[in-house]
C-alpha cells in the first residue's frame, strides 16, 4: 500500500481507538519476538490505553479514518520524556510514518518544555535501532538485551 504522507493526520488517542490501537501494536510485538500469544500481564497498559496513559500523551496516527500507527510519550524526569509504543502496521513500514510520529512526538514534547527524549528498544530489532540512529539518537548504553537511546532536543542536535 502506498500513501500520500500528507495525508496522514495525528491525533489524540481516545477511547474508540482502544481495540484497534491495541491489536496494531500487539501485532508489532508479534512481528519482532515471534508469533507468540501475548499475555495481557506482560503488557497491562494496553489492556486500558486511556487509564494508562491519562497523565501521558498518547497519539495515533489515522489515513483515511484508519488506524496506521501508534506513539507516546510520558514524562520521565524533570526536561526529559520516554517515548513508548511506537509502532506502524506492517504494511506501511519503512513508508514515512513512523518518522512522521517520531517527528510529531519530538515537536509536541518540546512545546511542553522537555529537552531531551530517551527510549529504548530490544538489541536483536535491528531496523528499529537503525530507525532511530538514522534521526539523530544516541545510543546511551544496553543493558539486558535493551538499546537505550536519547535525543537532545535543544541545541545543534536537534535537527528533524
Amino acid at each position: 500500500m502506498s500513501i500520500d504522507l500528507n495525508s496522514v493526520v495525528i491525533r489524540s488517542f481516545c477511547r474508540d481507538d482502544q481495540d484497534v490501537a491495541k491489536q496494531l501494536i500487539y501485532d508489532g510485538l508479534s512481528d519482532n519476538f515471534g508469533k507468540r500469544v501475548y499475555n495481557a500481564t506482560l503488557n497491562p497498559d494496553l489492556e486500558d490505553i486511556a487509564s494508562a496513559y491519562h497523565n501521558a500523551h498518547f497519539f495515533v496516527a489515522c489515513f483515511k479514518d484508519k488506524l496506521i500507527g501508534t506513539g507516546a510519550f510520558i514524562h520521565e524526569t524533570e526536561g526529559v520524556a520516554r517515548i513508548v509504543r511506537m509502532s506502524v502496521i506492517r504494511s506501511l513500514r519503512r513508508s514515512g510514518i513512523g518518522i512522521k510520529i517520531l517527528n510529531f512526538l519530538i515537536e509536541h514534547a518540546k512545546s511542553l518544555g522537555y529537552k531531551q527524549i530517551v527510549t529504548e528498544t530490544t538489541d536483536s530489532w535491528k531496523y528499529v535501532i537503525e530507525f532511530y540512529q538514522r534521526y539523530g539518537s544516541e545510543i546511551n548504553e544496553v543493558v539486558n538485551e535493551e538499546v537505550h537511546f536519547s535525543y537532545n532536543l535543544i541545541g545543534p542536535r536537534y535537527s528533524y
